[in-house]
């Protein structure tokens, strides 16, 4: 895997971390039940896609990953929607930025899988802050 692939891993890793911290600790926050139902699916699959992820840089004998600082958690619906659609919105990109990469090594499949998820992720977000 080259050093711009593993910079690209790194970078959807730590946004994958930090959108989890938003939509877990978030979703604590929330009453309505569908919005917290919501945040708490998309708050695991981050966790799942970011194990994920590392564990296919650590198999190709990746450097270590930093630890994450904790991130500030949305106190309010209002503030999940626009936090979770900007995190959202970040991951993706670094995912399409991922994909572009050469050396995807056998990871490819992966990683279009969680990109396919949190497209979806995204789209039912912004469909229950329009019904909201």
């Amino acid at each position: 895997m080259s050093d711009e692939t593993i910079c690209s891993l790194f970078k959807l890793i730590e946004a994958c971390n930090h959108g989890s911290q938003i939509f877990l600790g978030g979703a604590m926050n929330i009453a309505e039940p569908a919005l917290q139902e919501l945040a708490l699916g998309i708050g695991r699959r981050l966790v799942r896609f970011e194990s994920e992820l590392q564990n296919a840089i650590f198999q190709v004998g990746g450097p270590e990953l930093p630890a994450w600082p904790s991130e500030p958690v949305p106190g309010d619906p209002n503030g999940l929607f626009v936090c979770g659609k900007i995190s959202l919105a970040l991951i993706l990109f670094y995912y399409q930025q991922a994909l572009k990469t050469n050396q995807l090594d056998g990871i490819c499949t992966m990683i279009k899988r969680q990109y396919s998820d949190m497209q979806q992720a995204y789209e039912r977000l912004v469909s229950l802050h329009q019904a909201a």
